[in-house]
């Protein structure tokens, strides 16, 4: 609002733009990142995972938050910890039953650093939904 009367209403319209195609590029990487990881990894059908990963935000948007910055926040918190759940599953799966050597897997303290990420990408998604 200030930066427009500033700067004018084409600054503000390009600004405008350009967060659009932020918040869609991000949208786009993690949409597509989490898509693999269900086809990839968990053998789901392509067109069942793009479902899963595109109608949660749909609905969201549709039967509970009607702003979108808000549904970004709540979509980016809860894939973000669908996510990390999902890397942390795949590497004690890759330690325990993997191809490679397990020092090549070593991580000092591995359930206890699973473990706090885990709880911290948890406590943001609830910190999120009830803000």
């Amino acid at each position: 609002v200030g930066l427009g009367k500033a700067l004018g209403g084409t600054v503000v319209l390009l600004g405008n733009i350009f967060a659009l195609c932020a918040m869609m590029g991000g949208f786009l990487n993690i949409g597509v990142a989490t898509k693999r990881v269900f086809t990839r990894d968990y053998h789901v059908g392509r067109t069942t995972a793009w479902m899963i990963t595109c109608s949660i935000p749909l609905m969201l948007f549709i039967f509970a938050a009607r702003d979108f910055i808000k549904t970004l926040s709540v979509v980016g918190a809860v894939f973000g910890t669908i996510n990390t759940i999902l890397f942390i599953i795949m590497y004690w799966r890759a330690r325990e039953k993997g191809d490679m050597p397990a020092r090549s897997f070593e991580l000092h303290h591995a359930l206890l650093l699973s473990t706090a990420v885990l709880i911290a990408f948890l406590a943001g998604t609830l910190f999120t939904f009830f803000r």
